[in-house]
């Protein structure tokens, strides 16, 4: 049986870079953000009418599908449709945790280069309590595959393994990962 894919299609900052580190260590082949080329690659594809993963088939764990420049920031919310429409029984993960953390955190990221950064892009357009709640939207679509990696849950790993290893991905070590702590 084929592998499922994994998308994790909450916002930074909610423990991606900590899930990359924990598919990795249970041999899953994850891409984390690869500089935003993951994102480009996405967008790219669905603008020429191919399919989203064209050219990254080696990978079956996708995060943090973010890109920003002055002029462009592409989010997983761009993504998320088209990603589901070409792939509708994959795993679909939203890293999720409390609203004011994930501010706190997100304004902390490159020493507050990435607000910056899409402040510049969306000027006063930008609200991210809008944002982060369009993460959410997910929850409504009835996906098959789906779970809330709560990254304010104390079994939250534990939880992860319980649900893949349901859905016929082996996990062999779920110990949780905490890597790039923001401090709060």
């Amino acid at each position: 049986m084929k592998q499922k894919k994994i998308f994790v299609i909450g916002p930074n900052k909610c423990g991606s870079i900590s899930l990359y580190y924990f598919f990795e260590k249970n041999n899953l082949k994850p891409i984390h953000w690869d500089k935003g080329n993951l994102a480009l690659k996405i967008i790219s594809n669905i603008s020429a009418n191919i399919k989203p993963l064209h050219g990254l088939e080696k990978f079956n764990c996708f995060l943090d599908m973010y890109f920003i420049t002055t002029g462009l920031y592409i989010s997983p919310i761009s993504l998320r449709d088209k990603i589901i429409t070409h792939y509708p029984n994959e795993i679909y993960i939203l890293n999720i945790r409390n609203f004011e953390d994930w501010l706190t955190s997100r304004n902390k990221h490159g020493n507050g280069s990435l607000n910056e950064r899409i402040k510049d892009t969306l000027k006063e357009s930008y609200d991210p309590f809008l944002e982060y709640n369009s993460y959410k939207e997910i929850i409504n679509y009835n996906l098959n595959n789906f779970h809330i990696f709560d990254l304010d849950d104390p079994e939250k790993f534990k939880n992860l393994s319980t649900f893949l290893n349901n859905k016929g991905i082996i996990i062999t070590d779920e110990s949780e990962v905490h890597e790039h702590k923001t401090k709060i």
